[in-house]
């Protein structure tokens, strides 16, 4: 499916987990970023399967991770994720699992094809703004500068 700039493939989800586990794969353009926010309900793991990408978490210092490696951004801390290579491919990963209804926002599409970088569809956006603020997700500011 198609989620706003990137292609997305939910992998694992609350009813096949028993609640336990959301799981999803991206395929994401260079600048595909998430807004500084903070989950409520769950902890949040991103696990980079090609490419490379920055995150940001509470206070500390910026950190960059490429293919292999593993960020866990804990509930209640603040945290964002910008892509810095041409593309990346990397697991979304939430315990416990419903986040992945945040993805089920996007749209279907046959087109594999990692979309080229640029800002998603004003109607993507809102759409995934309602479904964020249904989850707990409190958005604090704009992705940061790299």
């Amino acid at each position: 499916m198609k989620f706003l700039d990137s292609i997305l493939a939910i992998r694992a989800d609350r009813e096949e987990t028993a609640g336990q586990l959301g799981v999803a794969e991206s395929w994401a353009p260079l600048g595909h970023a998430s807004p500084l926010h903070v989950h409520t309900h769950e902890d949040e793991g991103f696990f980079v399967i090609d490419g490379e990408m920055q995150f940001w978490r509470g206070d500390e210092p910026p950190f960059r991770l490429e293919a292999g490696g593993l960020a866990w951004l804990p509930r209640g801390r603040s945290h964002a994720f910008v892509v810095t290579s041409p593309s990346a491919r990397f697991l979304t990963i939430a315990t416990p699992g419903g986040f992945e209804d945040l993805f089920r926002t996007g749209t279907p599409t046959s087109d594999p094809t990692v979309p080229a970088p640029g800002p998603p569809a004003p109607e993507d956006l809102e759409r995934a703004m309602t479904a964020l603020t249904a989850l707990g997700v409190t958005i604090l500011g704009p992705p940061p500068a790299l």
